[in-house]
């Protein structure tokens, strides 16, 4: 028996507003799913990881934003392999004292 306003698909279930199925069709619930490989939950239950993947997708960006931030994150990766380069160099240790008689 039917209750009103509810309709029932093919299958049997119900397909209206209110189907129970609804929150895990709903666009929001799929963007944040988390797909595990193998059942190895350590390297996804990472916070910081899952608020990178989720923010970006979570509204709708033009293609030039998207340019944008691929080719900042782009020069920030660049940038920080410069100076992680020049740190290790500064911190050499075979190299001449810079300041004889300090």
């Amino acid at each position: 028996m039917q209750g009103q306003g509810q309709k029932l698909s093919e299958d049997g279930m119900h397909s209206g507003k209110h189907s129970p199925e609804a929150p895990a069709k709903h666009l929001k619930f799929i963007a944040r799913a988390v797909m595990v490989q193998e059942g190895n939950m350590e390297g996804e239950q990472n916070p910081h990881h899952l608020t990178a993947v989720i923010k970006p997708r979570q509204y709708y960006e033009k293609p030039c934003d998207c340019h944008r931030q691929n080719s900042y994150e782009t020069c920030w990766r660049i940038h920080n392999m410069e100076m992680a380069r020049n740190i290790n160099f500064l911190m050499q240790k075979n190299r001449a004292d810079p300041r004889l008689g300090c």
